[in-house]
């Protein structure tokens, strides 16, 4: 066992003393903003101990309870005309939840995912009709996962495999690693993510609805640290439509970080 393996389970064991074994099962704000619930965390393989490093570390990921994000978001219609919108998201990393707030001329609106719960707190899901080519649960499944990638890694129930040999996507090799829910249970989203062989980052995540038929290739581009942390967090975010082998067809969002701290 190497050190980065021995680091990791020294401070996995440090969340269980700390955090004990209550999970408060209210969702305001303040409860979603928690720490690491002992209960659900594993203790990871190798490849994901060295991505977890490349953004930060356990333990500064084990503090995050809360980042805010402020984003301009650019979302492409059919005929490659644009809208641009300013968006804010509160992205809780233990909780494994999102809220996605904006302002528009006729609407304010508020989105929340849960638990894989998707809800409209305020307002409307619907931002412009022409386009609005992405559902928004899936939308906020997409940036959540994303960002959040080393915390969840560390969900005990799910299961990851990466495979042996790297993949091209877009002209970058990267190792695919699949996700499963324990037990064979079935899920609504199938969920792929793409660890890049240069950097190691968890920067590519292939999300699947096989009912509809459609999947979604999420990209993260230039990680930087937030303001006042040592986490690091994609500041550019690319979707796009994409086939089940993760070959990208239509960009469908661009979304720039502006400014993003940590609660």
């Amino acid at each position: 066992m190497n050190s980065r393996c021995i680091k990791m389970i020294c401070t996995l064991l440090l969340f269980i003393v700390l955090t004990g074994c209550e999970k408060n099962l209210e969702y305001n704000n303040e409860v979603l903003a928690t720490e690491p619930y002992a209960g659900n965390i594993t203790i990871p393989p190798e490849f994901v101990s060295i991505a977890i490093e490349q953004t930060g570390g356990l333990d500064s990921w084990g503090k995050a309870k809360e980042l805010k994000l402020n984003c301009v978001a650019t979302f492409y219609d059919a005929n490659e005309s644009y809208y641009l919108t300013e968006q804010n998201y509160s992205i809780f990393p233990w909780s494994d939840s999102i809220i996605i707030s904006g302002k528009e001329l006729k609407n304010n609106y508020q989105w929340r995912l849960l638990d894989g719960q998707f809800d409209v707190l305020e307002g409307s899901d619907k931002i412009n009709e022409s386009i609005d080519r992405i559902e928004k649960g899936l939308l906020s499944r997409a940036i959540l996962n994303l960002v959040t990638a080393p915390a969840r890694f560390l969900d005990n129930s799910f299961v990851y495999t990466r495979g042996n040999s790297a993949i091209d996507i877009k002209g970058r090799m990267f190792y695919p690693i699949d996700r499963s829910v324990k037990d064979n249970k079935q899920t609504a989203v199938k969920t792929v993510l793409y660890q890049n062989k240069d950097s190691s980052l968890i920067d590519m995540i292939l999300l699947s609805v096989e009912k509809d038929d459609v999947s979604y290739l999420i990209c993260g581009y230039d990680y930087k640290e937030i303001n006042d942390s040592d986490i690091s967090i994609p500041y550019r975010i690319e979707i796009f439509n994409s086939d089940s082998n993760g070959i990208s067809q239509n960009l469908l969002i661009e979304i720039d970080v502006i400014s993003a701290k940590q609660i």
